[in-house]
């Protein structure tokens, strides 16, 4: 094993991130960071895993370390967010489910999981316009339907 070898532990990373083994991809994943501490494209990839594993607080520090590097990656704000949302952190949430729609307002996950979260703070009307924004954009999204449904009756 080539010790010291950054696209090495990268790459195993990445060869567990796609196995769906996302503990050990965090483990090499680390070992890159380690070698490379800069480098956000591994700081990424770990976040993601750290998603899968429901590790959110690495995984808020893992994308605001690339949104440090690059404050234009939707994608970074939208894992972030999904992090704050899933521990119960609505603002931070919301705040950054905006950001990535400001940057990417065709994406219908954004709208999806802002109006979520809009639920999650007691803001029906905004939820509602949330929702039906994603559900225009991705009319197949079940779970955008029914979540509608559900805070409609509310």
């Amino acid at each position: 094993m080539p010790t010291g070898d950054v696209n090495y532990y990268n790459g195993l990373g990445c060869q567990n991130q796609r196995a769906g083994e996302y503990g050990e991809a965090i483990v090499y994943f680390s070992k890159a960071i380690e070698l490379a501490p800069n480098n956000p494209d591994f700081r990424f990839n770990r976040g993601w895993c750290c998603i899968k594993t429901e590790q959110y607080e690495m995984a808020i520090s893992d994308f605001t370390f690339v949104l440090s590097k690059n404050t234009n990656d939707a994608e970074s704000f939208y894992n972030r967010g999904l992090s704050y949302q899933r521990t119960s952190d609505y603002r931070n949430a919301y705040s950054d489910f905006s950001e990535a729609i400001k940057i990417n307002p065709n994406n219908a996950d954004y709208y999806f999981n802002r109006g979520i979260v809009n639920c999650g703070l007691g803001d029906k009307t905004n939820a509602v316009q949330d929702l039906e924004t994603g559900l225009r954009l991705n009319p197949h999204n079940e779970m955008a339907k029914a979540a509608l449904s559900q805070i409609k009756q509310l």
